[in-house]
């Protein structure tokens, strides 16, 4: 029968009575009862449509429309917010809990030192403590307690959320090494009693047409020493045909100084190698040559002298200027070239082949620690700038950790802040008449190095910031007048003749430790 109650819209009221007649006739519900739920439904619901006639509510019962079933909904969406705001306030006012780590020191006699508790994630503290001991030398903290594994920038990268406790190794004060010298075809040196400590600075072989690039505790060359410790005995002589200054003390940790004052500082291996001059034309042009036609090494750049040869000339008449022209992927191909060169291990790899090929993704190409030449790192190109062996202060040299550092705003080598000073090492753009000259002309720095804030820019192993692609170069050049903190950004394609670069050897020392002057 058709609905005829109240004010209702008739086509709802026959759907409504057409849905209970069907009903009717599945579950054997009388015409009377039928008649009393449509008048029921149309009487409630008047006007509100027929959307979700007959669908089963949330909560189990049988709900015929949209708004009815809306009821528990809202419900549940309050009662939702409210368990959020509850958490909201329970999570906000709760106590955070910091993790934290702890250093630990056993001084095996020596100087006792409290622990250092350190946070998770945060500067690690400086560990300049040295301790004494009475009728002893100390050689260094390590991290096992048979004094195997010396305590290291590398080693503290990796075991910054670890507790870690280090020993202290003592050797009796005035303990005496026999050192035997194989100079490798290098004038000869007797042998000689060392103190345990005495610096090897004074102990310089000669080879003609070649550089000695320092002696090493094995004829693997992978263990450069700059001074005698108690495993010294026989020390051999590494020639290159580069010359390289050693900076700081080997098995020693520096804190260079972070670019922008003295507050933060990266630690640093030392002991590592770097060039004294810029790489020369003439250098670059042998090798290159040899590479290619030996190994077949491909370059993206054939380079060139300075800014006043020709690109990719004979070397004659500039062959001293320093190599310009070339990108950060053809300086790292050719340092490879160049370690395979000298017999060396070559340092850049790309997954577990020899980088030898500019064609290669930089994301996919590895630094090892090998024996071989590669880029120096920013900070090591930092420390070699600013670093000296000052006991006094000095008004262009403050005390950091430890040691003098040359102020930030001083080219490398110069000691007042005049401009003759800057002209005395450096070429620049007041100075040079917008050219290229000659490397070493100027002065060098207490190291021996030589343009490192003139001349031409180098490239540096860094890139100039986390995520990007671009590398750092660092020092300034013949057009330009910069200091040494100041780092610049260049593409790892970009081939400019103002950029050029130096060598360095060593263990490279990672950046994550550091720590912040309190």
């Amino acid at each position: 029968m058709a609905y005829k109650g109240g004010n209702h819209n008739f086509k709802d009221a026959n759907k409504v009575n057409d849905y209970w007649r069907g009903a009717s006739a599945e579950r054997q519900i009388d015409p009377k009862e039928r008649g009393e739920r449509v008048a029921r439904d149309m009487d409630t619901y008047n006007g509100r449509g027929l959307e979700g006639f007959g669908r089963r509510r949330l909560f189990g019962r049988r709900s015929y429309f949209a708004s009815r079933s809306a009821i528990p909904v809202y419900a549940l969406i309050v009662i939702i917010l409210i368990g959020l705001i509850i958490y909201g306030i329970m999570f906000y006012s709760r106590e955070e809990t910091i993790e934290t780590y702890t250093i630990s020191f056993e001084s095996n006699g020596g100087t006792v030192f409290d622990d250092i508790t350190f946070q998770a994630d945060r500067p690690l503290p400086m560990l300049q403590h040295t301790p004494t001991r009475e009728g002893y030398l100390f050689m260094g903290w390590f991290i096992d307690e048979d004094l195997m594994r010396p305590l290291s920038p590398t080693i503290l990268n990796h075991i910054q959320h670890l507790n870690l406790k280090l020993y202290a190794k003592w050797v009796p004060q005035g303990l005496i090494k026999h050192v035997t010298f194989e100079t490798i075809d290098g004038s000869t040196l007797a042998p000689h009693t060392f103190t345990v400590g005495d610096s090897l600075r004074l102990y310089v072989p000669t080879k003609d047409g070649y550089h000695f690039l320092g002696w090493h505790k094995d004829s693997s060359y992978k263990n450069h020493i700059t001074r005698i410790d108690d495993t010294s005995e026989t020390l051999y002589a590494l020639w290159g045909r580069y010359e390289m200054a050693s900076i700081g003390n080997s098995g020693e940790i520096y804190y260079v100084p972070k670019p922008g004052g003295y507050d933060e500082g990266i630690a640093i291996q030392g002991g590592f190698q770097i060039g004294r001059y810029e790489v020369t034309y003439a250098l670059w042009h042998e090798v290159i040559f040899w590479a290619s036609s030996t190994l077949d090494y491909t370059f993206g750049n054939p380079g060139r002298p300075g800014n006043v040869g020709n690109i990719g000339a004979y070397p004659t008449g500039f062959e001293n200027q320093p190599v310009t022209t070339i990108s950060w992927m053809d300086a790292v191909v050719w340092l490879n070239a160049f370690s395979e060169y000298e017999g060396l291990e070559p340092v850049y790899y790309y997954y577990n082949d020899v980088l030898r090929s500019v064609n290669h993704q930089i994301d996919h190409i590895t630094v090892a620690n090998k024996n071989g030449y590669r880029l120096p790192t920013m900070m090591e190109w930092m420390m070699a700038a600013r670093l000296t062996e000052l006991t006094s202060a000095r008004s262009y040299a403050e005390w950091f950790a430890g040691y003098y550092w040359v102020d930030e705003t001083y080219l490398v080598g110069q000691i007042e802040n005049t401009t003759l000073a800057r002209d005395a090492v450096a070429w620049h753009l007041e100075n040079s008449g917008s050219i290229t000259h000659d490397v070493g002309l100027k002065a060098g720095n207490p190291w021996g190095l030589y343009d490192m804030s003139g001349n031409v820019s180098e490239w540096v192993q860094d890139f100039y910031a986390e995520k990007g692609s671009s590398k750092s170069v660092m020092g300034g050049h013949y057009d330009q007048l910069i200091y040494p903190s100041v780092p610049i950004p260049f593409q790892v394609t970009s081939a400019l003749s103002t950029v050029g670069f130096r060598m360095a050897r060593g263990p490279i020392s990672g950046y994550p430790y550091h720590y912040v002057n309190e």
